[in-house]
This record gives structure tokens, sequence and C-alpha cells, in this order.
């Protein structure tokens, strides 16, 4: 899977905008047959594959699933630089954090409000980000 530490270690330089936290509360809340189209409000390219019940934009290299009753978002570890701020900003708690001994490039961090758990997992090029419900 992937490997464990912060994800306010993520280089601040780049400025493209990914599905952010604010979008996949709001996806997790409507029918998952009007995903593709508020995909699309976020950026142009996303496509229902449905014999792997995913979407997939492979212009930005992301991919969003249904899986255990949970979101599950795949994206290049820049499109995460609006997530902390998020949290911050929306009386999110940090209630679980790692880094391996080994580096300082690879991530996991929990993020819960009374409504939603986020859990931000990245590595060198790729964040996975799962939002649940409580």
């Amino acid at each position: 899977m992937i490997a464990i530490s912060s994800c306010r270690n993520f280089n601040t330089a780049h400025t493209q905008q990914g599905i952010g936290p604010a979008n996949l509360i709001r996806l997790i809340n409507m029918n998952p047959a009007d995903y593709t189209n508020e995909l699309n409000k976020v950026y142009p390219g996303w496509q229902f594959e449905p014999g792997k019940n995913r979407w997939v934009n492979s212009r930005h290299n992301s991919a969003l699933a249904i899986r255990e009753n949970e979101l599950r978002l795949m994206e290049p570890v820049e499109y995460a630089e609006a997530y902390p701020p998020y949290f911050e900003n929306h009386n999110f708690n940090l209630i679980s954090t790692g880094a391996p001994a080994d580096t300082s490039k690879t991530g996991k961090e929990i993020f819960e409000d009374t409504d939603y758990i986020f859990t931000i997992q990245t590595n060198q090029k790729y964040v996975m980000i799962s939002l649940g419900g409580r």
C-alpha cells in the first residue's frame, strides 16, 4: 500500500487544483449517478468505468472509487495542498499521524470532525484520500 508521514510537508510550489475536501464532502452526500458531472466541474476529463466501478481522469492521473462506504480518491501528491488549510479552517481534528524513520516524503494522517473522517496517505508521487461518514 502507501507508506506513512505528514501531508503538511508537500511542495508548495504547485498551484494546481485537484478535488478538494469540500468537493469530496459534496460528492459523498449526492447520488453517484451525478459524480461524473460534478467531477467535471472541478476539471474536465472525468469518465466512469463501469467494469471497475470507478471514475478516472487520465489527463490528471486521478481516480475516484466508492469502496466499503467510503470515497477513495487518488491524485498526484501536489493536489493535496488544499487539505491541511481546509481542515484547520473547518474544525477538523488531527487524530492520528505517522512517519516511518527512513523517509520524510511519505505519510499518513487522519482528520475528523463530528460528521466525517478523512484519511490522507501519501508517497512521493500520489496521495490517496479516503472520506467516510461518522
